[in-house]
């Protein structure tokens, strides 16, 4: 609708406001809900697609659409909960549901706690300095601080610096005692977020966001009900949880947004201590 992509043209990039992001979802979910109820394949695709045609809608994450992605699918969720009996297509889908909860119930105690099949995305091993000796790496450190000085900074010399370091820093990390400061004042690029994720995928080969991710979706209720025991995060969480329930259609993602938020608080920090808000200069791509 016109009135939608105005509102979206005169937004500014991470200011989407909840009632205009409730518009969109809606809007979308209307659209892949014509020929059927259940258009799951065409979730992603739709998420992309609006980020694509409007990068001032694009999120924080990875693939700069997962709150799209999850606001989409919630909401035809939900949708396709409250539906009245009457629809054969989500009516044989609900019987088909049922059916299977029973045959599980039915089923012994040690048979029906199988744990489903995770799916973790394994990201090939980056070069870990193979044959970089001690000059070597004092080279590439060098460089790398000399390249983050620029405001404009050129992330993929910093990427290679680090992957040809990274032998010699974790064996540096193993062997001494060393604050934060210390280890970001040689390693500045450990000092970014982005850089400490990519830390963690050169030593695990996984995602850490996807894992964050998931760990939030996987613990909301526990957390909460941990937040809610602690005087330093009781509040918030009351605040939060009101507004997840007032607004279905993204009560997922709130919920997630405000336990990372809240985190904090079970180990006695403050959330900005831990979840830093700073602007900081932003690397070439």
């Amino acid at each position: 609708p016109v009135n939608i992509c105005q509102e979206i043209v005169g937004t500014k990039e991470g200011q989407v406001s909840g009632t205009l992001r409730a518009k969109i979802v809606k809007q979308i979910v209307s659209a892949l809900c014509v020929n059927t109820m259940y258009p799951c394949e065409h979730y992603l695709s739709a998420a992309k697609d609006l980020v694509s045609r409007y990068p001032q809608l694009k999120d924080k994450s990875r693939t700069h659409c997962a709150s799209w992605h999850a606001s989409i699918k919630h909401r035809a969720r939900n949708i396709r909960r409250r539906m009245p009996a009457g629809v054969n297509e989500v009516d044989t889908r609900k019987a088909q549901a049922k059916a299977h909860r029973e045959r599980r119930a039915a089923l012994p105690c040690n048979q029906q706690c199988r744990p489903k099949n995770a799916v973790r995305n394994v990201f090939p091993a980056a070069s870990r300095g193979t044959g970089e000796d001690e000059a070597s790496v004092q080279g590439q450190v060098d460089l790398m601080k000399k390249e983050m000085k620029k405001t404009v900074w050129d992330q993929k010399k910093v990427q290679d610096a680090m992957n040809r370091t990274y032998k010699a820093r974790r064996a540096w990390l193993n062997t001494e005692n060393l604050t934060v400061a210390v280890v970001t004042d040689r390693y500045p690029a450990l000092a970014r977020a982005q850089e400490i994720q990519q830390e963690f995928r050169r030593q695990t080969g996984r995602d850490a966001q996807e894992g964050l991710a998931a760990f939030l979706e996987r613990s909301t209720k526990a957390l909460y009900e941990l937040f809610r025991m602690k005087s330093s995060s009781k509040q918030k969480a009351k605040q939060i949880l009101e507004a997840a329930e007032n607004c279905p259609e993204e009560g997922k993602t709130l919920l997630a947004n405000g336990a990372l938020t809240l985190l904090p608080c079970l180990l006695k920090e403050r959330s900005n201590n831990l979840v830093p808000c700073h602007r900081s200069r932003a690397p070439s791509t």
